[in-house]
């Protein structure tokens, strides 16, 4: 998911080295549209979180990889749209 943001999309949490975790946290470029995606990813059925400002994924709790590549297209889809 890390390598595979969109662009206009920055990555929050740590990507590599000992503070990589397993949530995932990234941002749009106007942090003030992540509820807006965040309510897009639930009716896209993607299971996300917003949590402080930005999109939080647990992709090794409740994600599949057709999960994660569905949540990318819908994060992707955003900037077409909104």
């Amino acid at each position: 998911m890390v390598s595979g943001l969109p662009i206009g999309y920055r990555l929050l949490s740590p990507d590599a080295g000992a503070s990589r975790s397993t949530l995932v946290f990234p941002s749009h470029r106007n942090p003030r549209a992540n509820a807006a995606v965040h309510a897009r990813l639930s009716e896209a059925g993607i299971d996300t979180a917003h949590r402080d400002g930005a999109i939080r994924f647990s992709p090794h709790l409740y994600n599949t990889p057709a999960d994660i590549d569905r949540a990318l297209l819908a994060l992707a889809s955003f900037d077409r749209v909104g």
